[in-house]
């Protein structure tokens, strides 16, 4: 009797799992970095209705902020991207990421510009929540190397970087959708704590998981005239352990056997219409095969035409 309320259970939970449930791009141009004055803080606001696509394909909101100081030797900037599509607590497509970065010893000060250094070193600070990936949330803390080329120190026009470096990452996925969580806690504790062991999840319905990723990223920034710039950027993350490794091989799971790489893509298009506002159009894109909620696309993108502000 116990184990068939066992396996009633399990098969409950597997029909809830069936039930459906950015960007790190440099924003600031080189030419107003390198002529930026020293502790000014600098900003760029950014507001778009935007076509996405993560488990539905419709229109929801954008905004993203970004600030920026550069001291005599350094440069510490803060990006801020939100997606909504409801006003509600735990609306379907609703995404937040918050970004810090610390670049030590970027640049010199050279008269009234800022000369970049060739090699200098990076840390950041992550935090993202994703609720139609079922990831409730992922921190990450990193340090990079960062590798400018000589020739993009003396052209304002072009700008090229390249960082390779390590993170550290803890994720919270869900595996049970919200709605079911109250059938999940009228369980008895005896059947909970067996499910919690099979499928590897807390008492919340949920998998964490942490590993340590190899992360390379390029960013590479034109002028294409005085009023027209493209930006773009890519990021590759590969796990030094497999991702789902100490969890049980079920068809919840992607391969427990797997490093799954993960890949990211940015660009920004940017037209100026005066001193402070630009038309732009923005397109991301993520792979990422190492998602533990059911039915949560492998790829997921925005493209997201919309207004920016510079302060």
């Amino acid at each position: 009797m116990r184990h068939i309320l066992i396996r009633s259970a399990v098969s409950f939970l597997w029909l809830c799992m069936l039930i459906p449930a950015k960007a790190q791009l440099t924003a600031f141009k080189k030419s107003r970095i390198d002529t930026a004055k020293v502790n000014d803080l600098m900003g760029t606001g950014f507001f778009a209705v935007t076509f996405n696509r993560s488990e539905n394909s419709h229109l929801f909101f954008q905004t993203d902020l970004n600030l920026l100081v550069p001291t005599r030797q350094h440069v510490f900037d803060m990006a801020l991207s939100s997606y909504f599509n409801g006003l509600e607590k735990f609306a379907s497509d609703n995404r937040l990421y918050v970004m810090f970065r610390q670049n030590y010893r970027r640049h010199k000060v050279y008269g009234d510009s800022l000369k970049a250094n060739r090699l200098h070193i990076e840390t950041s600070q992550f935090f993202q929540y994703d609720e139609a990936r079922g990831l409730l949330h992922r921190f990450q803390l990193g340090t990079n190397v960062v590798y400018i080329p000589a020739f993009t120190q003396t052209n304002s026009h072009v700008f090229l970087n390249a960082s390779l470096g390590v993170v550290y990452e803890w994720d919270y996925w869900r595996l049970i959708d919200r709605k079911f969580l109250p059938d999940l806690d009228s369980l008895p504790d005896d059947i909970l704590q067996e499910l919690e062991q099979l499928l590897g999840i807390d008492n919340k319905g949920n998998v964490p998981r942490n590993n340590f990723r190899l992360n390379a990223s390029a960013n590479f920034i034109a002028d294409l005239s005085n009023k027209m710039s493209v930006n773009l950027y890519a990021n590759l993350q590969l796990p030094f352990q497999k991702p789902f490794r100490g969890l049980p091989q079920l068809l919840v799971y992607p391969d427990v056997n797997k490093n799954y790489l993960r890949s990211t893509v940015e660009a920004l298009w940017r037209y100026k219409i005066s001193h402070a506002l630009s038309v732009s159009l923005r397109f991301y894109l993520q792979h990422d095969k190492a998602q533990i909620t059911p039915n949560t696309p492998d790829v997921v993108y925005t493209i997201s035409p919309g207004l920016s502000v510079a302060f």
